[in-house]
């Protein structure tokens, strides 16, 4: 029997492990599972908490928000609440919740100030840099991604930091130089964070190649996006497989395939259900929208523009 302390050692493994491959966190629950009645009542609820990351991260998000606030009604310790209220913060911003992202992203903050663990802290501050950049607080946003680059954190949050640095800059259409940018995308992949890595090379293509006038440089960063779909069912993330289909869309808008565009956008709407009002249904939308008034087909641009 391993002791208490080795339990808890064993729950950070498997939760840093788990930032890199679902699958590998999964079975280390399932394998800790086995020994739960030797844990004890903190141990129980980070087991607990992990259960319900991994629940999460499939993309049911209104059910997933329902168990975490069991999971604060039954672990009142400050490091469970810490968990618990950011990573709330976290699913609610996605789902288009922002009041109370809002609300639980502050008191996880608070709690951050309360709870001298090194391990939490700059989870809280990437869930902040998320949540500032979803709500189009861009200071803010930069502010807790710099933190965690310029801080003395694992590579895995400099990934982070880098990754969500870029994608403001490029949603703000800065200027930069690309190969920081790239340097940051093989950082990522080298710490196993393709999934970070993933979320910054869409937002290249929805806000800078969407933006190219020659067909033909379209029509190739086209085809290099169909190719990304094998790394993006890899990730076994619900979000960004939504998120690549609304920026696919988009992408089939531009290059004169309205067919495409209007077929995966109502599919957005459709997988993007358990989420709830996310950024990449939005997105589909205007997708929607656009392609009927391209076809004057007022009424339902107009029912889409509802919609939004």
């Amino acid at each position: 029997m391993a002791d208490t302390k080795n339990y808890y050692t064993l729950l950070q493994n498997a939760e840093t492990t788990g930032r890199q491959n679902i699958a590998l966190l999964n079975n280390s629950l399932s394998e800790l599972n086995e020994e739960l009645q030797f844990f004890n009542q903190d141990e129980k609820c980070y087991f607990n908490y992990l259960s319900l990351y991994v629940t999460a991260y499939k993309g049911d998000y209104p059910n997933s928000i329902d168990n975490l606030n069991q999971y604060l009604d039954s672990c009142p310790d400050h490091r469970s609440q810490l968990r618990g209220k950011k990573h709330m913060a976290n699913l609610q911003v996605i789902a288009g919740d922002y009041e109370d992202a809002i609300i639980n992203l502050n008191d996880a903050i608070d709690l951050s100030a309360n709870v001298n663990d090194p391990f939490l802290l700059p989870q809280v501050y990437t869930v902040a840099s998320i949540v500032y950049r979803l709500i189009h607080q861009d200071e803010l946003s930069l502010k807790y991604a710099e933190l965690l680059i310029n801080g003395k954190y694992a590579n895995d949050y400099k990934c982070y930091g880098g990754s969500f640095k870029f994608r403001l800059f490029l949603r703000q259409n800065k200027v930069f130089d690309d190969t920081e940018m790239s340097e940051y995308i093989s950082l990522c992949e080298e710490v196993g964070l393709t999934l970070v890595s993933l979320f910054l090379q869409l937002d290249w293509y929805r806000y800078v190649v969407v933006n190219y006038d020659d067909k033909n440089s379209i029509t190739t960063e086209l085809n290099n996006l169909i190719k990304l779909s094998k790394d993006i069912d890899g990730t076994q993330f619900k979000n960004i497989k939504v998120y690549y289909h609304a920026v696919l869309s988009q992408m089939y808008l531009k290059s004169g395939q309205p067919k495409q565009a209007k077929a995966i956008a109502k599919k957005v709407i459709s997988e993007n259900v358990s989420i709830g009002e996310s950024e990449q249904l939005l997105l589909a939308l205007q997708v929607l929208i656009d392609l009927n008034l391209n076809e004057n087909i007022e009424i339902d641009a107009y029912r889409y523009l509802h919609q939004k």
